[in-house]
């Protein structure tokens, strides 16, 4: 299966069995973000990349967000496999294979779930007031706590995405960097934390 990036970049992502990827989409509200078009953009490149490689996508939408206008993005796109998640963040992500994520603090759950979290965002000319500043320009405060996996293009995007489905090294060293800068920085204890999962998907 190939995904063809940005200006027909062509690059091969897959799985390595015969299970379709899962890919949670989080969520991020389109009136933080100046221009519409942005916003647009960065959603409908993640679903065409998907649907070339065959995953299927699962959107997380923000609880400040508009559904119906998520809804005409996804109608716009042809051919997607992408529903709308009915559960919790947590929930969502112990059934899918990798996190792509706008800045949000729902990144937090799917690190807990055991997945890796790609944030795919441009911070160029972005400003928010939970943005931080890294030099002269923003970011997100979950890439300076090393929470999440940068990727600032499609290129990038598809780069990672790749390299955690198809590699299983990568992927479980990026599991495991993620969910250690998570208990550095919240001093969560290792089996606690498996203890509160465990409870919380049992609900």
């Amino acid at each position: 299966k190939t995904l063809t990036g940005v200006e027909g970049e062509r690059q091969n992502i897959q799985i390595n069995n015969s299970e379709k990827p899962k890919i949670l989409f989080i969520q991020y509200p389109r009136r933080r973000i100046k221009g519409k078009d942005v916003f647009e953009n960065l959603a409908l490149s993640v679903f065409e990349f998907a649907k070339e490689c065959g995953a299927e996508i699962i959107i997380k939408k923000h609880p400040r967000q508009d559904k119906n206008e998520l809804t005409r993005l996804v109608e716009k796109d042809e051919g997607s496999m992408v529903r709308f998640a009915d559960e919790s963040v947590l929930s969502s992500a112990s059934k899918s294979h990798v996190a792509i994520s706008f800045p949000s603090s729902a990144c937090m759950d799917a690190i807990v779930a055991g997945i890796p979290v790609i944030e795919y965002f441009d911070y160029e000319l972005e400003e928010w007031s939970t943005f931080a500043q890294s030099g002269d320009r923003s970011t997100s405060i979950y890439r300076k706590m090393g929470l999440v996996l940068p990727a600032n293009s499609i290129h990038e995007l598809i780069g990672e995405t790749n390299e955690i489905l198809n590699n299983p090294e990568y992927r479980r060293l990026t599991i495991y960097k993620q969910r250690e800068s998570l208990e550095k920085w919240f001093k969560i204890n290792g089996h606690s934390l498996d203890t509160l999962v465990a409870a919380l998907l049992a609900l």
